[in-house]
């Protein structure tokens, strides 16, 4: 009868352990996934951040040179013109984050920087979305009205990021007064 008992604790104590196993096993593979798809996302964000200095530059480029220029007609390289209308998006990978978060195991993980840390990081993505909503609206509904207003819309939008100047003619365009500026 106690061999029986013994036998039958030892079969649970087993049991549990393989389970222990089991979920360790699937806690490291979530966890690899989700290494992964943030060293991909940090990268993209990387590419992200460098456009976004290569525009920001161009557009001091340009206000430096319409300030220049007061009243008088000037010419402005394409490329910048271009960065007025160019943004980047993020589009940072949440979906081995959300696995993680689903299947409960957040919760359970043994690093508790790193659980508060991947709780706190969707908020932070939606931070970084909405900035970007704000960005292209700026550029939609405030410089495009007033490039078109002073009939720039057109050589702008043509030499956006991805577009090949040459295709669409010339490296510069004449800007005919501080109208964008005024």
């Amino acid at each position: 009868m106690l061999l029986i008992v013994v036998s039958i604790l030892i079969a649970f104590a087993l049991d549990a352990w393989w389970g222990e196993r089991a979920e360790l096993r699937q806690e490291k593979a979530q966890l690899r996934a989700l290494r992964a798809e943030l060293v991909e996302s940090r990268d993209r964000l990387l590419e992200v951040i460098e456009s976004v200095r290569h525009h920001a530059a161009n557009v001091d480029r340009l206000v430096t040179l319409l300030e220049a220029a007061g009243d008088a007609p000037v010419q402005v390289p394409n490329e910048l013109l271009g960065s007025v209308v160019s943004w980047r998006t993020s589009d940072i990978a949440l979906s081995s984050l959300e696995s993680l978060r689903a299947s409960g195991l957040l919760g359970r993980l043994s690093n508790p920087e790193l659980q508060a840390a991947l709780a706190g990081f969707p908020a932070q993505v939606e931070d970084i979305q909405e900035d970007e909503i704000v960005g292209q609206q700026f550029v939609e509904f405030v410089l495009a009205p007033a490039l078109a207003k002073a009939g720039l819309a057109k050589a702008a939008y043509r030499n956006r990021l991805g577009f090949n100047p040459e295709e669409h003619g010339g490296e510069s365009t004449i800007i005919p007064s501080t109208e964008l500026t005024g």
